[in-house]
């Protein structure tokens, strides 16, 4: 089982934000991945587990706040 991440992070922060500024702006879920992957990587080079990281900030913010995470994402 994965650890749920610690949501008070700039780590937490900047990669959520970013993953929703790009599915906002149209794109879809991989383009939104690999951007926010690149504001992990900002915070946390060279973490082996950098994918399993990023994904449970996803679903950890799409748990905590889905109406946040998701609003103006699809309503083009």
């Amino acid at each position: 089982m994965i650890a749920t991440p610690e949501t008070n992070t700039d780590c937490f922060r900047d990669t959520i934000i970013t993953y929703r500024e790009v599915r906002q702006s149209g794109q879809k879920d991989l383009s939104a991945y690999y951007s926010a992957r690149e504001a992990y990587r900002r915070h946390r080079p060279n973490d082996p587990e950098e994918a399993r990281n990023i994904s449970a900030i996803i679903s950890t913010a799409s748990k905590k706040d889905p109406k946040g995470l998701w609003r103006g994402v699809g309503n083009s």
